[in-house]
């Protein structure tokens, strides 16, 4: 799937799209200065984050496709604001943290860092496996069906962010120490 149409599948309960639709910095600060401003137009928003407004609106499309934002129209502008509406299950349950996480000053580069680990469907499904109990890498690769290299890449970009931890031969789920880690774990198993 190209990362263009990525809009379409969050909304169809595909964790990873969603993730990987909010690790982008500029995303992301457009939906900082959304939160801080409750409503804002396209121009307001391009002109707070230092981009042209075509480029604003391209990103703007995606975080609405992914439900994090919803868009007002006000006669021949448009405002966004940040709310997830009832049928974006993912951006109800992450958002406030999201924004809180923003709002406190925790950098775009750290919240992306913490999202590229539920970026791909195979790492979701190592964490659902798992979320079942700890298991060594030959019962991950007959429970996800992924190569050895394929269960090593995915299980080092896990432990780098602290999801997964290893104990002696098997590996577990990791305890992550910050509200929006524990968040976006949470929401990932849900």
């Amino acid at each position: 799937m190209g990362f263009s149409q990525c809009n379409v599948p969050a909304r169809e309960g595909l964790f990873w799209v969603f993730c990987r639709i909010l690790a982008e910095e500029t995303r992301l600060r457009l939906l900082l200065e959304i939160s801080r401003h409750k409503r804002l137009s396209v121009a307001e928003l391009a002109q707070q984050v230092g981009i042209g407004e075509t480029n604003a609106s391209i990103h703007l499309k995606m975080l609405h496709g992914g439900g994090i934002i919803v868009p007002y129209r006000k006669k021949q502008q448009v405002f966004y604001s940040a709310e997830a509406p009832k049928t974006a299950h993912f951006a109800s349950l992450l958002l406030p943290d999201l924004i809180k996480a923003l709002q406190s000053g925790v950098s775009p580069s750290s919240i992306i860092h913490l999202l590229t680990a539920f970026t791909h469907q195979r790492r979701i499904e190592v964490l659902r496996s798992l979320s079942h109990g700890s298991k060594t890498s030959k019962e991950l690769l007959e429970t996800t069906g992924m190569t050895s290299s394929a269960l090593s890449r995915h299980l080092i970009k896990l432990r780098s962010r602290g999801f997964v931890v290893r104990q002696g031969s098997s590996y577990c789920m990791g305890c992550p120490d910050s509200p929006l880690a524990r968040t976006l774990l949470e929401t990932c198993l849900s």
